[in-house]
């Protein structure tokens, strides 16, 4: 079951939006939260399903969702925060998903995801972290323009598996814009930018 709580309250039932979600709610400046329920069998949030929700704050994403399409946030300029359910089965991000996203300061990207797409993160002014997989394979173009802020990189692998992703130019000098953090569970002994989590935040060593 869909609940999206805004100016009105909407309630969808399961049989209305069994799996996929279109572009129902595109330029919706209602809608504050979008949540779903805890037995979601969501598969895909589809291209510009919420497209310019300039009144967006957060949104949870259950554990079913396999896919976000292109610019399916796109332009969300109040948007805060993205919570994916645990076990999370995602995998693909399109092209712009959260592009314009201006208040999105951080961003966890749930184990399983291999490839960013073009422009995923555009424009996202506020973003100061973000937490990348070890299934990452590949970042696609200007994954991070605009996001002015960023700083830090937090990626959940070792050096030697980050120099093996495929990162296109127009993504600059990733090594050099940001601090790239390589994950360790326990207190490495030598030193440099290592990290681990303490209580769901990333935290350096």
């Amino acid at each position: 079951m869909l609940y999206l709580l805004g100016y009105e309250c909407r309630e969808f039932s399961r049989n209305y939006y069994p799996f996929y979600i279109s572009e129902a709610f595109r330029n919706n400046q209602r809608l504050k939260k979008v949540t779903f329920a805890d037995d979601s069998q969501l598969h895909t949030i589809g291209i510009r399903a919420f497209d310019a929700c300039t009144g967006l704050e957060s949104i949870e994403l259950p554990a079913s969702v396999t896919n976000i399409g292109e610019e399916a946030f796109h332009w969300n300029e109040r948007l805060t925060t993205v919570t994916i359910a645990e076990n999370s089965q995602l995998h693909m991000i399109g092209k712009g998903a959260f592009s314009g996203c201006h208040d999105l300061s951080s961003f966890t990207i749930p184990s399983g995801v291999t490839t960013f797409k073009e422009c995923t993160f555009y424009d996202c002014k506020a973003m100061t972290r973000i937490v990348i997989p070890h299934s990452i394979t590949t970042l696609e173009g200007s994954v991070f323009l605009g996001c002015n802020s960023l700083t830090d990189i937090h990626y959940n692998g070792s050096e030697s598996d980050w120099d093996t992703i495929d990162i296109y130019n127009t993504n600059g000098n990733v090594n050099e814009k940001y601090t790239i953090h390589y994950y360790s569970e326990t207190q490495p002994s030598a030193p440099g930018n290592w990290w681990y989590y303490v209580d769901g935040l990333p935290t350096a060593w």
